[in-house]
């Protein structure tokens, strides 16, 4: 019941703070769609809520049809409609239920979206879940507090910019997660790239 109320206006900060650009809004509708489904427990209804988003977006903007950005988008929501519902469950019989939450959204992202990840890139990352893990925590305080220092800034400078420092701090640790994983050894494997990437990764 308290996550919509944490996660929707981190969601509304998210487009404030980043600017209200059509890339923004579209992460925004996706976000916004795999969030109260999930929260809700309301599957059925977020695949076609889902499914309408992408329609609508599409006959606003048709160049979307070509956009990896999109698909990726598009993807990552179905992994948390379909997969993380089903793992989750089944994980927190085996662990912590928050762990288990962290871990199903995080793992079904990614498994949606390495299919199409592979066909661009011709790698397929296997530290992405875990330096995942270690940035979701600080990404809505991230976005919260950078949208309360715009908005506070319009006010007063100096609580704005030490709410800009915290902001600061908890992106700081995102940026430092994604370089870490990129110089770990062995953090990607080649993987055929073109169409038969994808095929075969979904065969495997």
């Amino acid at each position: 019941v308290r996550a919509p109320l944490v996660a929707v206006p981190a969601v509304l900060a998210f487009v404030v703070v980043a600017r209200p650009e059509p890339s923004v809004l579209r992460a925004a509708v996706m976000g916004l769609i795999g969030l109260l489904a999930l929260v809700t427990g309301r599957q059925r209804q977020g695949l076609p809520a889902l499914a309408a988003a992408v329609l609508a977006l599409v006959l606003i903007d048709p160049s979307l049809a070509r956009s990896y950005g999109f698909v990726l988008s598009v993807l990552a929501t179905a992994g948390l409609l379909v997969l993380a519902p089903i793992w989750r469950d089944r994980w927190r019989r085996r662990m912590p239920g928050p762990l288990a939450d962290a871990l199903a959204v995080t793992a079904a992202a990614q498994v949606a979206v390495a299919p199409v990840l592979v066909m661009l890139s011709g790698e397929l990352g296997v530290v992405a879940i875990a330096a995942n893990l270690l940035a979701a925590p600080v990404v809505a305080p991230a976005t919260l507090l950078g949208a309360l220092a715009a908005l506070v800034a319009l006010v007063a400078l100096p609580p704005a910019r030490l709410l800009a420092w915290a902001a600061g701090l908890c992106v700081g640790w995102v940026a430092a997660i994604a370089r870490t994983a990129a110089d770990l050894p062995y953090a990607t494997l080649p993987w055929r790239g073109g169409a038969l990437g994808p095929v075969s990764l979904l065969l495997a």
